[in-house]
């Protein structure tokens, strides 16, 4: 309540504007607004958020079809803070994300569709998520856990080939390229200028960073993070639940 009463308001407009326009607008509206604070007090101990401590394997359930699922593997992560190490998970779940398609859909004879990706918090100190994730019919969730397990291993055991990292690294580079034409991205990146005017740096020099990366990159990134034991969750019909 005390944020939407008298929080700092932070406005953002991108695309193909008039500047004096949208500042007479901006003026009419939010510019009318009593004065309001310039910094947020958000409450610190309201920021804490710890990844569970049980490694318990989850079964959730849907009442859709019989051969319906999907089969996740959950580690904890990092926080958004450092340029580099997020620059290096990027690149890390994209080739773990080739080398799962390449074991479930040609070793196991699967066409699910796997992925491999980590979620890693601006706003929570030392949080993040790497999960991988895949359809899954139920007598086959097994077969996808253990082909997440075989390339977690092979992640933390050996690093990278070149050729591996180079089919991850240019279509991350495309992505990048793409989302200086887009709006939205535009959006995401000068939303905060004010309030953390260190984002435009990093926008500036995300390239560069994602170019660096060497394969003893990700194998240290890999031992850090996904050595330990996932949360598995799996989710089935309430008929294969109930065995029918």
């Amino acid at each position: 309540a005390d944020q939407l009463k008298s929080g700092p308001v932070e406005i953002a407009v991108v695309g193909a504007i008039d500047e004096e326009a949208v500042i007479a607008a901006v003026a009419k509206t939010f510019g009318a607004l009593p004065a309001r604070a310039l910094e947020s007090k958000a409450d610190a101990t309201s920021r804490v958020v710890k990844f569970t401590t049980s490694r318990t394997p989850v079964t959730l359930t849907h009442n859709g079809t019989a051969d319906q699922g999907i089969a996740v593997a959950v580690w904890p992560g990092p926080d958004n803070s450092d340029p580099k190490r997020s620059a290096e998970m990027s690149l890390l779940t994209a080739v773990g994300t080739i080398m799962m398609q390449d074991e479930i859909r040609e070793k196991l004879g699967a066409t699910y569709s796997p992925s491999f990706g980590a979620s890693l918090s601006d706003t929570f100190a030392g949080y993040g998520t790497i999960s991988a994730s895949a359809p899954a019919a139920p007598d086959k969730a097994e077969l996808v856990f253990g082909a997440y397990d075989a390339v977690v291993k092979e992640l933390i055991e050996q690093p990278a080939s070149a050729e591996l990292l180079n089919r991850a690294r240019v279509p991350l580079l495309e992505q990048l390229d793409k989302a200086e034409r887009e709006n939205a991205a535009w959006m995401g990146i000068v939303d905060q200028a004010q309030t953390r005017p260190g984002d435009l740096d990093r926008w500036r020099t995300r390239k560069a960073r994602i170019e660096a990366i060497t394969p003893a990159d990700l194998q240290r990134l890999a031992k850090t993070y996904l050595s330990g034991t996932p949360l598995r969750v799996k989710v089935i019909s309430e008929k294969a639940a109930a065995g029918k």
